[in-house]
């Protein structure tokens, strides 16, 4: 992940998190419910199947501000690790776990997924938004596959489309973006032969890897 991003990300981590809760003002929640469904989809998309994680392990890759980690400890998981590259994103992560007086092993990290060696794996690993940002996702998809125990969820957005177009002229000045077609990603896994199922949802496909 490049400089450029992480300050980005680290700037905007504020605004970002208002995405997911109520200090939106009348004009932003009308964006969010037009033009950030796919942000709503995503989270609901990693959680349809999974009412009980049962104990289970979560890594959320790209945390952010921990909105992924809250639910997958509100479903049952016991260990959760949140790791980004914008420090004031997992501020806000941390924040928001002592609010909640959460009781069960947790942590997050300041680093970049890649480089980060971590010690154990995981049952589930989220890497919704994520891809959008990565020059080399080949790399992503291999170590994901090496620490998955169960499933791991990607969001891909897509290419084409004026949403598509719109952003990319949007963050032009803020970080570069990289977009998918279903085919791109099925090179991506088919190269593992491992099962996944790839499914529309707005403009991102949602990729579920299973080991």
């Amino acid at each position: 992940m490049n400089i450029r991003t992480s300050q980005f990300f680290h700037q905007y981590s504020k605004r970002f998190n208002e995405i997911y809760g109520n200090e939106n003002n009348f004009l932003n929640k009308l964006i969010n419910k037009y033009f950030r469904k796919s942000m709503r989809l995503r989270f609901e998309y990693v959680f349809r199947n999974l009412n009980n994680f049962n104990n289970s392990s979560v890594l959320d890759v790209g945390c952010g501000p921990g909105h992924y980690c809250i639910e997958a400890y509100k479903k049952g998981s016991s260990n959760i690790v949140g790791i980004d590259f914008a420090p004031n994103m997992i501020e806000i992560a941390k924040n928001k776990f002592a609010s909640e007086n959460i009781d069960v092993k947790y942590d997050f990290i300041i680093d970049d997924f890649i480089d980060y060696e971590f010690k154990n794996t995981f049952d589930y690993i989220i890497f919704m938004g994520f891809m959008d940002y990565i020059s080399d996702p080949d790399q992503i998809i291999k170590k994901a596959i090496k620490l998955t125990n169960k499933k791991s969820f990607f969001s891909f957005p897509q290419k084409g489309g004026f949403l598509a177009f719109q952003r990319k002229i949007r963050y032009s000045y803020r970080c570069k973006l990289y977009y998918y077609s279903k085919r791109d990603i099925e090179n991506l896994i088919n190269k593992y032969n491992i099962k996944y199922q790839i499914e529309e949802i707005e403009r991102d496909y949602f990729v579920t890897i299973e080991k």
